[in-house]
């Protein structure tokens, strides 16, 4: 018996059967994340209030003020940097609710304002491709394969299309008035099917803004919008009532919102599936074989790989060996590759002169980070380049050269990698 499905209206039940729903994430949804322990993931207030704090104020409008006072205090650079701390963007990973909601929408249109990489890992982990979309030149793209993943407000690896101060909502909201844009593209997707909000609440300057604008650009026509919550109570019921945003509301505790969340999507799934329509069900073990799929992201595509086989075969190339020299080398934790280092002074950056080029990454700069190697005495060391975006050494920046471990894991901005020691 399901437990949940009979929460969601009749209206929207028969709208997820035909496949008439317009998923729309927000950063709640990223409290569903897997985080080393000590760690917690903010909601958008949350975020708002330490960035407040950061710059010693303890009065608190919303967060795009506070932001925005930031950046003018300080700089953009040093905004984005603050951010991606506070999202602990290198460490965090989807948890099962993400999944879960990936298998159910994998193949559609997905829609989020969220700036973490949360939903993409999502679906490639899942085996699912996915086109990343962020900008006009990406819009005419056939993505007929690929579930779509529209950035409405960017995310880290093009800082250029990041939407976090007052000025970026101005200018991403004056593209409505342009007949061909990702805002728009979106309002007509809105137009045409029921939406579907995940991660929301009322209190965010964020969606106030962005239901504002959507109802002008839509005029004469009503958005059909529901949101689901857990245990949320009367204050946060009218405030969804007062923007005609009918609320889902799931029994439980709040503390379970991750579980929640999971068996909700997961009932969906299961319903979808009883109705003949294609299921996004797949257990874990399915996981395992699914076929491998991509991130297409810019023009850049990233070949999936299954994390469990490609662990295996990465361990049997660094595992020492009888009668060997020493080899050194890194594994990109995101696309599994192995970087064998073939030289003593070796370079790992964006530019194409690099001994390792890592494209399509904004937060990479052009020469990032330099890995010494003695290939004698098995001594390696890394530093960084005077890079925008730091180079890492277990979580933190490094300021001077650090020797290198086996098994150190490292990072050039947000590209994460395993650095590895074999040989006699």
């Amino acid at each position: 018996m399901k437990k949940y499905w009979q929460y969601i209206p009749k209206v929207l039940q028969e709208d997820f059967i035909k496949q008439r729903v317009a998923p729309l994430v927000g950063a709640g949804f990223s409290k569903n994340a897997e985080l080393p322990s000590g760690m917690t993931m903010p909601d958008w207030n949350e975020l708002g209030r330490k960035v407040a704090l950061h710059m010693g104020k303890s009065e608190y409008a919303n967060a795009v003020s506070a932001f925005t006072d930031y950046q003018r205090n300080a700089s953009r650079s040093r905004l984005i940097d603050l951010l991606i701390r506070e999202l602990h963007v290198f460490e965090v990973k989807p948890g099962s609710a993400h999944k879960a909601f990936c298998r159910l929408f994998h193949g559609t249109t997905i829609y989020t304002t969220n700036f973490d990489f949360l939903l993409e890992e999502a679906l490639q982990e899942c085996g699912y491709p996915v086109y990343i979309i962020d900008s006009e030149e990406n819009l005419t793209i056939d993505t007929a394969e690929y579930t779509r993943l529209v950035k409405l407000h960017g995310d880290f690896s093009r800082l250029s299309k990041l939407v976090v101060t007052e000025k970026d909502y101005d200018l991403m909201y004056n593209k409505m008035k342009e007949p061909f844009s990702v805002i728009n593209d979106a309002i007509s997707s809105f137009r045409r099917n029921t939406l579907f909000l995940v991660g929301y609440s009322m209190e965010d300057y964020d969606i106030r803004s962005l239901f504002r604008n959507l109802n002008d650009g839509l005029n004469q026509y009503e958005i059909h919008a529901y949101c689901v919550m857990v245990d949320a109570g009367e204050e946060e019921k009218s405030k969804f009532e007062e923007r005609n945003v009918r609320l889902i509301n799931l029994p439980g505790k709040r503390a379970d919102y991750p579980k929640i969340l999971e068996e909700f999507f997961n009932e969906i799934s299961d319903q979808l599936y009883e109705n003949g329509v294609y299921s996004a069900k797949m257990t874990p073990e399915d996981e395992v074989k699914t076929q491998p799929g991509d991130i297409q992201k810019s023009g850049k595509m990233i070949d999936y790989v299954d994390y469990r086989k490609t662990v295996q075969s990465i361990e049997d190339l660094t595992r020492p060996k009888d009668d060997v020299g020493m080899s050194f080398s890194f594994i990109i934790k995101k696309t599994k590759e192995l970087v064998i280092i073939d030289k003593e002074d070796f370079i790992i950056g964006a530019a194409d002169e690099c001994d390792y080029c890592i494209e399509g990454n904004n937060l990479v700069s052009g020469k990032h980070a330099l890995i010494s190697v003695d290939f004698e005495s098995a001594k390696a060391y890394i530093l960084d380049l005077h890079s925008t975006n730091h180079t890492y050494y277990k979580n933190s920046p490094i300021r001077e050269r650090v020797e290198l471990k086996d098994g150190a894991e490292i990072a050039f901005a947000n590209e994460k990698a395993v650095f590895h020691i074999s040989g006699r």
